[in-house]
């Protein structure tokens, strides 16, 4: 009878401890996105954070930018700079994604990122945090579309 208890103590014991830890990012090999192409557009969707942010930038390759935040209801449309647009491009067809990123890092207050980029009938989306951007392969791309809104979407003084 104490033998019972002892075991069942022990197996609850072990079973509790075994699900506690560091929730884990998990990824698929990284792919490269589809060749380069003259046309083709960008989506980023920064969602969540302790303000509960709904902010979102839609990028295409002739330069029209689309800056909306949906809690304020404030919508920018401008065209963007050849410069920027090469910047861009240049991020979207020389990073590697993985194309099937799942998010699983227990972040409560983190900020999610949804990108989705589509070049040629091809359609790639991946979703990261705060937590799991910096492995993502889309980093550098993400800071540079929040930046691009975040000016578009400044007041202008």
């Amino acid at each position: 009878m104490l033998m019972n208890k002892i075991t069942l103590c022990l197996l609850m014991v072990i079973i509790i401890s075994s699900s506690c830890g560091e929730a884990k990012s998990i990824k698929t090999n990284p792919q490269p996105l589809p060749s380069a192409s003259d046309k083709w557009n960008v989506k980023l969707t920064q969602t969540g954070g302790i303000a509960g942010v709904f902010l979102t930038v839609k990028v295409s390759s002739d330069g029209q930018l689309i800056a909306e935040n949906q809690r304020s209801q404030q919508n920018v449309t401008k065209t963007l700079s050849s410069q920027t647009i090469a910047e861009l491009r240049g991020l979207i067809f020389n990073s590697v994604l993985s194309t099937s990123h799942v998010q699983q890092t227990g972040c409560a207050d983190c900020f999610i990122y949804d990108l989705e980029i589509q070049s040629e009938g091809n359609n790639v989306k991946i979703q990261v945090d705060d937590v799991s951007i910096n492995n993502s392969g889309a980093q550098e791309l993400i800071t540079t579309l929040l930046r691009i809104r975040d000016d578009a979407l400044r007041p202008n003084p």
